[in-house]
Protein backbone atom coordinates (compact mmCIF):
# COMPACT_ATOMS: atom_id res chain seq x y z
CA UNK A 1 0.00 0.00 0.00
CA UNK A 2 1.33 3.69 -0.93
CA UNK A 3 2.60 5.60 1.93
CA UNK A 4 1.82 9.23 2.88
CA UNK A 5 3.92 11.13 0.47
CA UNK A 6 3.05 8.56 -2.33
CA UNK A 7 -0.29 9.08 -1.73
CA UNK A 8 -0.28 13.30 -1.83
CA UNK A 9 2.26 13.01 -5.11
CA UNK A 10 -0.94 10.57 -6.51
CA UNK A 11 -3.42 13.07 -5.48
CA UNK A 12 -1.83 16.09 -6.70
CA UNK A 13 -1.15 14.75 -10.13
CA UNK A 14 -4.62 13.90 -10.34
CA UNK A 15 -5.48 17.83 -9.79
CA UNK A 16 -3.16 18.90 -12.64
CA UNK A 17 -1.34 20.63 -9.20
CA UNK A 18 2.07 21.41 -9.33
CA UNK A 19 3.81 21.65 -5.99
CA UNK A 20 4.24 25.07 -6.37
CA UNK A 21 0.90 25.82 -6.56
CA UNK A 22 0.07 23.08 -3.58
CA UNK A 23 2.64 25.43 -1.48
CA UNK A 24 0.92 28.61 -2.33
CA UNK A 25 -2.88 26.77 -1.52
CA UNK A 26 -1.22 25.64 1.94
CA UNK A 27 0.74 28.67 2.92
CA UNK A 28 3.54 27.26 3.12
CA UNK A 29 6.69 26.92 1.01
CA UNK A 30 7.85 24.93 -2.01
CA UNK A 31 10.43 22.58 -0.59
CA UNK A 32 8.33 22.35 2.73
CA UNK A 33 5.59 21.00 0.65
CA UNK A 34 7.87 19.15 -1.66
CA UNK A 35 9.35 16.95 1.84
CA UNK A 36 5.98 15.70 2.56
CA UNK A 37 5.93 14.03 -0.71
CA UNK A 38 9.11 12.43 -0.26
CA UNK A 39 8.40 11.04 2.99
CA UNK A 40 11.22 13.77 4.70
CA UNK A 41 8.52 15.70 6.51
CA UNK A 42 5.01 14.94 7.81
CA UNK A 43 2.60 17.91 8.16
CA UNK A 44 1.02 18.96 11.45
CA UNK A 45 -2.45 17.82 12.09
CA UNK A 46 -4.00 20.47 11.31
CA UNK A 47 -2.48 20.79 7.54
CA UNK A 48 -3.18 17.02 7.39
CA UNK A 49 -6.91 17.49 8.06
CA UNK A 50 -6.71 20.17 5.33
CA UNK A 51 -5.30 18.23 2.48
CA UNK A 52 -7.53 15.19 3.07
CA UNK A 53 -10.53 18.21 3.01
CA UNK A 54 -8.56 19.57 -0.03
CA UNK A 55 -8.44 16.11 -1.84
CA UNK A 56 -12.06 14.99 -0.40
CA UNK A 57 -10.48 11.81 0.77
CA UNK A 58 -10.42 9.75 4.29
CA UNK A 59 -7.19 10.08 6.86
CA UNK A 60 -6.72 6.63 6.23
CA UNK A 61 -6.53 6.67 2.36
CA UNK A 62 -4.05 10.25 2.88
CA UNK A 63 -2.15 8.43 5.35
CA UNK A 64 -1.50 5.35 2.97
CA UNK A 65 -3.77 2.81 5.57
CA UNK A 66 -6.65 2.07 3.46
CA UNK A 67 -7.64 2.31 -0.15
CA UNK A 68 -11.01 3.60 0.80
CA UNK A 69 -11.59 7.12 -0.61
CA UNK A 70 -14.37 8.23 1.61
CA UNK A 71 -13.93 12.35 3.17
CA UNK A 72 -14.77 12.40 6.90
CA UNK A 73 -15.25 15.53 8.58
CA UNK A 74 -12.65 16.17 12.00
CA UNK A 75 -13.91 17.07 15.58
CA UNK A 76 -11.61 17.48 18.15
CA UNK A 77 -13.67 17.13 21.52
CA UNK A 78 -15.21 13.49 19.55
CA UNK A 79 -11.30 12.87 19.40
CA UNK A 80 -10.90 13.55 22.54
CA UNK A 81 -13.73 11.75 23.56
CA UNK A 82 -12.96 8.53 21.36
CA UNK A 83 -9.26 8.70 22.84
CA UNK A 84 -10.61 8.74 26.22
CA UNK A 85 -13.14 5.87 25.66
CA UNK A 86 -10.58 3.40 23.63
CA UNK A 87 -8.36 3.74 26.28
CA UNK A 88 -10.41 2.88 28.88
CA UNK A 89 -12.02 -0.05 26.93
CA UNK A 90 -8.87 -1.72 27.00
CA UNK A 91 -7.73 -0.54 30.22
CA UNK A 92 -4.50 0.84 29.96
CA UNK A 93 -3.47 4.07 31.69
CA UNK A 94 -2.48 7.32 30.38
CA UNK A 95 1.20 6.77 31.37
CA UNK A 96 1.29 3.13 29.27
CA UNK A 97 0.15 5.17 26.03
CA UNK A 98 2.43 7.65 26.46
CA UNK A 99 5.53 5.45 26.87
CA UNK A 100 3.81 3.83 23.75
CA UNK A 101 4.18 7.42 21.64
CA UNK A 102 7.18 7.92 23.77
CA UNK A 103 5.84 11.22 24.66
CA UNK A 104 5.93 12.84 28.40
CA UNK A 105 1.95 11.08 30.28
CA UNK A 106 0.95 15.22 30.34
CA UNK A 107 0.98 15.78 26.81
CA UNK A 108 -0.89 12.20 26.34
CA UNK A 109 -3.34 13.52 29.18
CA UNK A 110 -3.60 17.22 26.76
CA UNK A 111 -4.78 14.82 23.73
CA UNK A 112 -7.59 13.92 26.11
CA UNK A 113 -8.84 16.84 28.00
CA UNK A 114 -8.95 18.52 24.71
CA UNK A 115 -6.34 20.79 24.71
CA UNK A 116 -3.59 19.60 22.10
CA UNK A 117 -3.91 18.26 19.01
CA UNK A 118 -1.65 15.38 18.15
CA UNK A 119 1.01 14.64 15.57
CA UNK A 120 0.36 13.17 12.09
CA UNK A 121 2.84 10.22 13.91
CA UNK A 122 0.76 10.32 16.57
CA UNK A 123 -2.31 9.48 15.67
CA UNK A 124 -1.25 6.90 13.22
CA UNK A 125 0.66 5.16 16.28
CA UNK A 126 -2.61 5.84 18.54
CA UNK A 127 -4.92 4.27 15.57
CA UNK A 128 -2.44 1.28 14.97
CA UNK A 129 -1.86 0.89 19.27
CA UNK A 130 -6.20 0.55 19.28
CA UNK A 131 -6.59 -1.09 16.07
CA UNK A 132 -9.01 1.20 14.92
CA UNK A 133 -8.59 3.70 11.59
CA UNK A 134 -8.02 7.09 11.46
CA UNK A 135 -11.54 8.14 10.71
CA UNK A 136 -12.85 6.78 13.59
CA UNK A 137 -10.28 7.92 15.90
CA UNK A 138 -10.69 11.49 14.82
CA UNK A 139 -14.47 10.98 15.33
CA UNK A 140 -15.24 10.80 11.53
CA UNK A 141 -16.30 7.62 11.20
CA UNK A 142 -18.75 5.26 13.20
CA UNK A 143 -16.94 2.29 11.95
CA UNK A 144 -13.48 1.81 14.29
CA UNK A 145 -12.53 -1.00 11.02
CA UNK A 146 -9.53 -0.55 9.46
CA UNK A 147 -10.13 -0.87 5.26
Amino acid sequence: MPNFGDRLKELRKAKGNTQKTMADLFDMTESSYRRYEINRSTPHHETFLKLADYFEVSLDYLAGRSDNHNNVQFTRTKFAERLESLRTKKAVTQKAIANHLGIPERAYQLYEYDKREPSQDDLIKLASYFNVSLDYLLGCSDNPERH
